[in-house]
């Protein structure tokens, strides 16, 4: 028998993926159009979580809100402890002692590498890339050792206060930092060279899920119409 050469007709399928699905973090819905396996649009659903976190401050005093704070984003404490105690001093008009401020600064760096190792290294991962994960994993328990022993925690800190900080750095903390950061600096080249140049991950992520600059920056611009900007946001 002849077999037939005729190709098998595409259908394009619409598939509805979470707001809870194993393979997403957290609570997000994507509506998809699918051909086959290519991604031909998706379009972004955000908003099905509210951990009420307004309602909950009304119920407490200024200072009883750091610790909620924590919990917006693990990965970024210290910045949600600063960002909080920042808005209310503009509230009262205080302004912290200037080695307060530069502390601040300091740990807010330390949390945003700390965020950006823990996402880039997950990211990662889920692309198959696991050893690369292992290495930002590794370079992220240098971190969070550093902000433990300054704060006595790892994740839910709560180390900023109205008016400044729990407590002065601790001796030889300038020398920890820089010592970790030699050893991070190790870990992330390793990434760099599995990564950068590497044919299948760059296949995978270039060009993919692109935005125009128009798009970008009016998704910056005040009461903008979110529904729109989902349309202008599906990606192929």
């Amino acid at each position: 028998m002849k077999a037939d050469s005729q190709e098998l007709p595409l259908e394009i399928m619409e598939l509805q993926m979470g707001p809870s699905h194993p393979a997403t973090h957290g609570t997000i819905k994507f509506n998809l159009k699918l051909e086959g396996e290519k991604v031909l649009e998706c379009d972004v659903e955000v908003g099905f979580l509210h951990r009420g976190f307004d309602k909950s401050c009304e119920q407490v005093t200024w200072t009883q809100v750091i610790p909620y704070t924590d919990r917006l984003n693990y990965a970024s404490s210290l910045i949600n402890n600063v960002g909080y105690a920042l808005a209310v001093e503009k509230l009262i008009g205080v302004e912290i002692p200037p080695r307060c401020q530069y502390i601040r600064v300091i740990i807010s760096e330390l949390a945003r590498i700390f965020d950006h190792l823990t996402c880039c290294g997950m990211a990662a991962s889920e692309l198959g890339a696991i050893t690369v994960g292992f290495y930002m994993i590794e370079a992220r328990e240098l971190v969070m050792r550093i902000i433990e022993s300054l704060t006595g925690a790892r994740l839910t800190v709560t180390y900023v206060r109205i008016g400044g900080v729990k407590h002065d750095l601790l001796q030889g903390f300038a020398e920890r930092v820089s010592q970790a950061f030699k050893t991070i600096r190790k870990l992330l080249n390793d990434c760099d060279r599995l990564l950068s140049r590497n044919r299948i991950f760059i296949d995978r992520m270039s060009n993919v899920g692109t935005i125009s600059q128009e798009t970008a920056v009016s998704l910056l611009s005040h009461g903008s119409d979110p529904a729109r900007h989902r349309r202008q946001l599906r990606c192929a």
